[in-house]
């Protein structure tokens, strides 16, 4: 992702993808934690998206990503997986995938880490996590992912309103009682309530155990 921020300074094309086979400081969306992955393992890009280009409200994206992806892992493993609101990819309650998106005045950075082929990770998120071979049993090939990926998210972007239906039968814990840290990171207040779903600007909905209808834009639900 910041390779591909550098590069858009100079103008590059709507939906440049930037690949990599291994990343030193990959992260994630809150702050501290890392994406750990094993070199050319598994698959790490970024899609760049020129914000004049784009037909959706840009809080959208990332779940247009998650439905994109989720329907590429599908296609490719023959599996079931869920979207964990608002940038995670579940199977089984275990993390296969994960979307950070960030943006500037021109462009819009989707970046996307699937883990394809690793078969061991760090003490502190073995079990949470998971690969699509642990899944499906054989080698994933990391280049035919990318393109299932791709090919679904421009069909997403370019079909209205579709993702909205998708998104609501993929939904992770819909219609469960909850926790959730609210806001940023640094200060999240946890919240406890049933998800009913997604709003009109991608924030979560839930009604709370004393029945007030919360919507929540930032986040992360607890595993």
């Amino acid at each position: 992702m910041e390779d591909s921020k550098k590069k858009s300074s100079s103008e590059i094309l709507h939906g440049t993808v930037f690949q990599a086979g291994y990343q030193e400081n990959g992260r994630g969306r809150i702050k501290g934690r890392e994406w750990q992955s094993s070199k050319d393992m598994n698959l790490t890009f970024t899609v760049v998206l020129r914000r004049t280009e784009l037909n959706h409200d840009l809080n959208h994206i990332p779940l247009i990503a998650g439905i994109a992806l989720t329907s590429a892992v599908r296609k490719i493993t023959g599996r079931k997986y869920q979207l964990k609101w608002p940038n995670d990819l579940l199977h089984k309650g275990c993390k296969c995938a994960g979307i950070l998106c960030e943006a500037d005045s021109e462009y819009f950075y989707c970046g996307m880490g699937v883990n394809c082929n690793q078969l061991e990770f760090p003490d502190s998120i073995k079990q949470k996590t998971v690969s699509l071979k642990q899944i499906c049993h054989r080698d994933i090939d990391i280049g035919k992912l990318l393109l299932a990926v791709l090919e679904q998210f421009k069909f997403y972007l370019g079909s209205g309103d579709l993702w909205r239906s998708h998104l609501e039968s993929l939904l992770y814990k819909k219609g469960e009682t909850v926790e959730i840290l609210e806001g940023r990171a640094d200060s999240a207040e946890m919240v406890k309530g049933r998800i009913r779903g997604i709003g009109d600007d991608g924030q979560l909905v839930i009604d709370q155990m004393d029945g007030v209808v919360k919507e929540i834009y930032a986040g992360e639900i607890e595993l």
